[in-house]
């Protein structure tokens, strides 16, 4: 439908890439479909997504057709060539005449399907974009086809030589088929993306707080957290690793994985748009429609090259005209505008982007632009948080302190005291039992067990009526009990355990680096990245983890304080931070690019530029090293489409590159973007 211009022009966007697009008030109201360029527009028929779905088959069609027909339309342009090797027979000059002209209105009849099929979706695409103000590449080849076409037909009715539709069919069949290798790599490159979108299924209204059972083979409707059941779940379209994981009573489940051999009694935590998947695909969805600065210059350089490109082809007419006729000058000038068409240029960095982030999408890596996996690559320090970061999030019971006069051994100290926190949920009373269980002590029989939260905890154990208190100095002291001269580990957690009025014993606590770190940290070390720790931890904790994993640290930082530390270094140079707790939002924001891993806090992984499905430290330097080698295909690809243009303008403009080899080279640099861009998918990067 062309635009009436009377009716006024509205914003839309194109409706694959996402790009703005100017169409007219009219076709706004009808709601058709709309696309920055015909290229768009074949990706939106190939995936089915116009309003009939044969669409797509129709255009394998149109293209099979039109290649059969410009085949024969070469063919017969031979015969027309054959005077030029074999002599002419003067005695049948006017058979031979009357044969060339049957031979012209033959390639005007097979020619004219061509214009129509391929041609005209061209030329409607270039007029709408000519409506909204914008001058492209598809004005420029449908200008080029239709003069040839046109200036044959005129020589075939008024019987003269000048006939071009071989020219004016074969590149519209090599440019239609360059088009389509683009549009098979974009719909290639969002496959991960169609996956995740085909998981988002309707959560039938539940809200958070229900509770609903999940049986086995069943996929889970909501995010939620497990009450009762144990089993596997295959989380690999979140997390991208294949083996399912094992869930049990207090994990945490997302809607779109499937139960596998178990069934779940599921508390809902969040229901519709609020769940994860649901986040995880309007988050992908804006990254589709993003500009990172390096494609925002191509861009710019692309519709620059445009207006470039048409005044050298006018002057390659003009020049060429006035030297060897009107002929030569608009075959030379057809040339010029094939050639230098922007193709490679325009798809140099989308593409690369768009496959360096659907790569990572399938490892469960969800990267909210192009932009920030530009910034990735340039990252030269990169913050750690230290507590479920770099270490385990459970703490382990260090060491046990007796008093002298306690009376008994560390071994049954710990039983009392595992006895009592047996009724705890608190990670220290896990830790306790743990290592209790470690030792194979057998829990003693506890009564009128007494929880303060935050605090301590008061039990009496069932066989001679005995109080044992554990908790924080201050619990102990309120209950009246004296320490013995115990204060808290300033280098470390601690609380207290004691009867009879008197503190019996002091436990230590600490945490444990976590096992894939110091590897993780190794790797990033091998691509020359700085590492630092920022806590909010006491500084002698974190001192100590710096020392066993060799990190510069940072301790007692308030989260104001780590924002400050970030902002200081970003100033100087790139930086980002990695984070999963409410306290490191803030960094995470400020940083150039915030890191938040998957079993941090939600207002973390909002707060965060980067969002791992899981918690897997090891991921993080092959994200880095994607970042970079996203990159360095960026500018080879941008290196090619400009040298390439350099090259070959001139000879275009020269007179030495017919317009099909014009139009051949251009569909081969094209090919070379595609293939260099989607060699990302197979690259090994560490």
């Amino acid at each position: 439908m062309t635009a009436n211009p009377l009716a006024g022009d509205e914003s839309s966007r194109c409706a694959h890439c996402g790009l703005p697009v100017r169409v007219s008030a009219r076709r706004a109201v009808s709601h058709e479909p709309a696309f920055c360029c015909y290229g768009c527009a074949i990706v939106h028929q190939l995936k089915g997504g116009a309003s009939d779905e044969s669409h797509a088959s129709w255009l394998m069609s149109r293209l099979g057709l039109s290649l059969f027909l410009a085949m024969n339309v070469m063919m017969l342009t031979m015969i027309l060539y054959a005077p030029h090797f074999f002599p002419a027979d003067t005695a049948n000059a006017a058979l031979e005449g009357q044969f060339r002209s049957l031979i012209h209105y033959t390639l005007l009849v097979l020619a004219g399907p061509i214009l129509l099929l391929l041609g005209v979706p061209i030329l409607r695409n270039a007029v709408r974009a000519g409506m909204g103000g914008h001058f492209g590449v598809d004005a420029l080849i449908a200008l080029g086809c239709f003069a040839a076409f046109g200036l044959s037909a005129y020589a075939t009715f008024t019987g003269g030589n000048a006939i071009f539709y071989e020219t004016a069919t074969m590149v519209l069949v090599l440019v239609t088929f360059g088009r389509y290798l683009d549009a098979r790599a974009k719909i290639s490159s969002t496959k991960a993306i169609e996956a995740l979108l085909a998981h988002d299924i309707a959560d039938t209204g539940l809200q958070p707080g229900d509770e609903i059972t999940v049986l086995p083979g069943a996929t889970f409707p909501v995010d939620g957290v497990v009450l009762r059941g144990m089993g596997h779940v295959n989380e690999a379209m979140l997390t991208g690793e294949s083996l399912p994981a094992v869930k049990h009573a207090g994990d945490r489940v997302f809607a779109g994985t499937t139960s596998g051999d178990g069934s779940f009694v599921v508390r809902v935590t969040a229901a519709g748009a609020e769940r994860r998947i649901a986040k995880l695909a309007r988050l992908l969805d804006e990254v589709r429609q993003s500009r990172s600065p390096i494609q925002r210059l191509a861009d710019k350089a692309a519709g620059a090259f445009v207006p470039l490109t048409a005044a050298i082809a006018l002057a390659t007419l003009i020049a060429w005209t006035a030297t060897a006729g009107f002929e030569r000058g608009l075959l030379s000038a057809l040339a010029v505008l094939l050639i230098a068409c922007p193709c490679a240029l325009g798809i140099a960095t989308p593409l690369a982007i768009w496959v360096g982030i659907e790569r990572a999408a399938r490892r469960g890596i969800f990267i909210r632009s192009g932009e920030v996996l530009e910034k990735l690559a340039l990252v030269r320090t990169v913050f750690f948080d230290k507590t479920g970061t770099l270490t385990d999030a459970t703490l382990r019971l260090d060491r046990i302190e007796l008093a002298h006069d306690a009376g008994l051994d560390e071994n049954a100290v710990l039983q009392r005291i595992a006895s009592v926190e047996k009724f705890s949920e608190h990670p220290l009373a896990r830790a306790v039992c743990a290592e209790a269980a470690r030792r194979q002590l057998t829990p003693l029989p506890v009564t009128e067990v007494t929880v303060a939260p935050g605090r301590g905890i008061v039990g009496l154990l069932g066989g001679d009526g005995r109080e044992v208190v554990l908790g924080t100095a201050a619990f102990l002291r309120e209950r009246g009990f004296h320490l013995n001269g115990w204060q808290s580990a300033a280098e470390a957690t601690t609380i207290f355990c004691g009867w009879n009025g008197r503190a019996c014993a002091r436990l230590t606590f600490a945490e444990s680096a976590r096992a894939d770190a110091a590897p993780a940290l190794v790797a990033l070390r091998r691509q020359m990245l700085k590492l630092r720790v920022i806590s909010g931890d006491n500084p002698a904790a974190a001192r100590r983890l710096g020392a066993t994993l060799g990190l510069e640290t940072r301790g007692g930082l308030s989260p104001e304080e780590k924002v400050q530390v970030v902002a200081e270094t970003a100033a100087r140079e790139p930086v980002a931070m990695v984070g999963d707790g409410i306290n490191d939002a803030p960094a995470l924001g400020r940083a150039c690019v915030g890191i938040a891993l998957g079993g941090g806090a939600d207002v973390a992984r909002e707060a965060a530029d980067v969002t791992f499905a899981d918690n897997e430290l090891a991921k993080l330097p092959w994200l880095f090293a994607l970042a970079r080698a996203t990159r360095r295909t960026i500018w080879l690809n941008l290196f090619w489409a400009f040298a390439y243009n350099a090259v070959c303008l001139p000879l275009a403009a020269l007179g030495l590159l017919q317009p099909i080899f014009a139009a051949l080279a251009m569909v081969v640099s094209s090919a070379f973007v595609v293939g260099n861009s989607m060699r990302l998918r197979r690259l090994s990067l560490l």
